[in-house]
């Protein structure tokens, strides 16, 4: 090969050579670039789902508290529910010609926490109460099984309390004071949200029963009663 080809072919690789160094510095930054974007749309990306996160995580709670809340409300003792005003405001200027005595379930506080609470309104409006007393066995005139709860034999339903009587109330009698007695029981109770507060009232008739006197008995809590 001659000297001057030798010069052309050395002059090419180094034209050739810097072309590629210039193309592969070239290359670089494109790659620096890309990298530099896309590292920001990463932690663009993650901000977004922290973002997210933290929301849903805010809303869980939220929610969790609401639930909390309700739990606890539907949880709270029957007497801490019990709206003593409403009970009371039906009993204002109504006769209180008849006797109350109230019974409860043996061994459940909440059934005597309630049957006070409404011993209490019933003495502040002048009426006769007695008790509250836990129920016996000489109060039950049913002949259901022994096996079956005291209250329920006793009078009360599922609804947890219920009244017994002589005679059945006269319902379109507002003086009635058997019809007076359900209405303020009716007004003092809590009902869950939506429930129409005109929910009757449990109750049942013992022919043995004095004509002035009214059995309120208390059972155990199934749900709101």
């Amino acid at each position: 090969m001659s000297p001057s080809s030798i010069e052309s072919w050395s002059s090419w690789l180094g034209a050739a050579a810097l072309a590629f160094g210039v193309l592969a510095a070239f290359t670089a930054i494109i790659a620096w670039g890309f990298s530099q974007k896309s590292g920001k749309l990463k932690d663009e990306a993650l901000d977004k789902f922290k973002a997210e996160a933290r929301e849903r995580a805010a809303k869980l709670e939220n929610e969790a508290a609401q639930a909390r809340l309700e739990f606890a409300k539907i949880t709270r003792p029957r007497f801490e529910k019990f709206n003593s005003d409403a009970f009371r405001n039906k009993l204002k200027g109504k006769p209180r010609r008849i006797r109350v005595e109230l019974l409860f379930q043996p061994e459940d506080s909440d059934s005597y926490m309630l049957a006070t609470a409404i011993k209490g309104c019933l003495n502040a409006e002048g009426w006769t109460t007695i008790g509250p007393r836990v129920i016996r066995e000489e109060d039950i005139t049913s002949d259901m099984d022994k096996d079956v709860p005291l209250s329920i034999r006793a009078g009360a339903g599922l609804g947890g309390a219920s009244y017994v009587a002589k005679r059945d109330p006269v319902f379109n009698d507002e003086d009635d004071p058997i019809n007076v007695l359900i209405s303020a029981l009716v007004a003092g109770r809590s009902f869950p949200p939506g429930t129409e507060s005109s929910m009757g009232f449990n109750g049942s008739q013992d022919p043995l029963l004095p004509d002035d006197l009214v059995r309120l008995v208390i059972g155990p809590r199934y749900h709101e009663w």
